[in-house]
């Protein structure tokens, strides 16, 4: 079962960084109230968020939707479409957690943090785009 379906379209900009975060956050909110959920999800959408902007367009402007729903009354769904540069996240190693953070390679990391809180992570490209798909039980 499928509820509280809701799509939008942003400007992949710096600028609109917390209005996508909170929209994920709205959708959440609507079967969940807690802090710990709250938390990964924000810190999850701002780290995918980040790279779309910083990497997908680089110094281009563009856009991407977002799809996010709650499904069987427990999980969100968390669709971010783009059009910009083609790049799997997922082929990326997993950065050295056992180095010094000093030593870490920064790039990854974020990557790296979005597997280890959302239940599913799953890129594909298809007609021209990058579609990053998250899933992650709320109760």
């Amino acid at each position: 079962m499928v509820m509280n379906m809701s799509k939008k379209f942003f400007k992949a900009e710096m600028d609109n960084l917390e209005e996508m975060i909170q929209f994920i956050l709205l959708q959440a909110k609507r079967i969940v109230k807690n802090r710990k959920i709250d938390y990964q999800l924000r810190l999850v959408s701002e780290e995918a968020f980040i790279n779309i902007i910083n990497y997908a367009y680089g110094k281009e402007s563009g856009e991407l939707k977002i799809d996010c729903k709650i499904v069987n009354n427990d999980t969100i769904f968390i669709e971010i479409i783009d059009t910009g540069t083609a790049f799997d996240p997922l082929q990326k190693e997993d950065p050295d957690i056992t180095l010094p953070l000093e030593e870490i390679k920064d790039w990854g990391l974020g990557i790296f943090i979005i597997k280890n809180i959302m239940d599913t992570v799953h890129y594909k490209r298809e007609d021209e785009q990058n579609i990053l798909t998250l899933t992650k039980k709320l109760l």
